[in-house]
């Protein structure tokens, strides 16, 4: 994903993700995940409180988030 002044929204860090796992697979393919893996990116799942939804995109704030838990890609990709 390339920059986008969304991700300063409020003078603030809005952080890109997805909300669903159909958006997910849109922006990573099974390749790119290994590759990212490999190179010590973790994949993970925020409870978010404050967030927006657009188009195959949402963005949140991480401080205000309730939970993270990190998850396994490849169950996503069965």
């Amino acid at each position: 994903m390339d920059y986008d002044k969304r991700y300063k929204q409020d003078g603030r860090d809005w952080f890109s993700s997805c909300s669903n796992k159909e958006d997910l697979l849109h922006w990573y393919s099974l390749e790119d995940a290994k590759m990212l893996l490999a190179n010590g990116f973790v994949f993970t799942r925020y409870l978010a409180t404050e967030y927006h939804e657009y188009e195959q995109e949402t963005v949140f704030i991480k401080e205000t988030s309730l939970k993270r838990e990190v998850i396994d890609i490849f169950d996503l990709f069965n």
